[in-house]
């Protein structure tokens, strides 16, 4: 009889384990995404999305340090569709004359 409960408390120990793990590998997929909007130059050039990404960033940081996992990922999807947006907008934006391009953008 004992052991039932023992059960219990272990499968939901190990259910919010789950949560933890995928809340953080979908953090380091984010913070990624914004690393490389920032390697295509989207501060200069995609001021806007690379700024929403940032703030989702943060805003999605604060919500994983309160184990508030959900809210976490649901501010990492937005994070990674801003950062997807910024890269992509500084790769395709024009650049001046003789201004150098960003690292892993070709001309």
């Amino acid at each position: 009889m004992t052991l039932r409960p023992l059960l219990s408390v272990s499968a939901l120990l190990l259910l919010g384990a789950c949560t933890a793990v995928r809340g953080t590998v979908k953090l380091a997929q984010a913070e990624q995404s914004v690393l490389l909007a920032r390697q295509a130059g989207a501060p200069e050039r995609a001021v806007y999305a690379f700024t929403r990404a940032e703030a989702f960033m943060i805003k999605a940081r604060e919500e994983w340090g309160y184990a508030d996992y959900g809210a976490a990922e649901a501010l990492c999807a937005e994070a990674t569709t801003w950062a997807d947006k910024a890269r992509q907008e500084a790769e395709t934006a024009p650049t001046a004359p003789g201004a150098p391009a960003p690292a892993g953008v070709a001309r």
